[in-house]
């Protein structure tokens, strides 16, 4: 397997993935309820708040941010 391959694994390996800061971890949302989105986001990734409303935001433009040792970006859809 290609070790830059796209893998889908499950809700539970994505949050320990991304907790473990090893390697690139992509979360894909389809939002339906954008509080409930937000508090998955804030609780189980500690996701900085400005950053969870970017990403939930129709009209955000595609951004990269830098903080601490993260690169975030969002790309709405």
């Amino acid at each position: 397997m290609d070790e830059h391959a796209l893998v889908p694994v499950s809700q539970d390996e994505a949050i320990s993935r991304a907790r473990s800061k090893v390697g690139v971890t992509w979360i894909h949302l389809e939002v339906v309820d954008k509080e409930a989105a937000k508090h998955f986001l804030l609780g189980n990734f500690g996701f900085h708040p400005l950053l969870v409303e970017d990403a939930l935001s129709a009209n955000e433009r595609p951004e990269l941010k830098e903080i601490d040792d993260d690169l975030f970006l969002v790309l709405p859809i």
